[in-house]
């Protein structure tokens, strides 16, 4: 799957990706520096098994950041559980259909982020 970060709708640069049972992300956009990690609740899955996932993101630059869009592009692998999004923070959600038949997930956060300042959104996903 394929994560994803919009600022003033332009999709910000991955700068760095560690690849483990979590993966973490770096972006950068212009001085907006933004870090997220992704977490599912289980390593290896079975078909129609339901695998909770948990994405982390947090401001790590000097400067507010407002506008920002989360995006998850599901594989084909994985069937989005309707109605499972959740947010720590007040956002709007969103589903569209992606490129290898199953959907990107959208969260458009609605508040401005502080530095130092970050969230969670969760979601699940079934196993087809």
């Amino acid at each position: 799957d394929e994560l994803v970060v919009l600022v003033d709708n332009v999709e910000a640069e991955v700068v760095q990706s560690d690849d483990h049972a979590e993966e973490i992300f770096h972006y950068k956009l212009g001085g907006a520096r933004i870090r997220l990690c992704k977490v599912a609740s289980q390593q290896s899955a079975n078909v129609g098994e339901v695998v909770d996932f948990t994405i982390r993101y947090d401001n790590i630059a000097e400067q507010d950041l407002s506008r920002l869009v989360i995006h998850d592009s599901l594989p084909p692998r994985l069937e989005y559980v309707e109605g499972s999004q959740q947010s720590s923070v007040a956002a709007s959600f969103e589903t569209e259909p992606n490129e290898v038949g199953s959907v990107i997930l959208k969260w458009k956060l609605e508040d401005t982020l502080k530095p130092g300042e970050g969230g969670v959104v969760r979601f699940q996903a079934r196993v087809r």
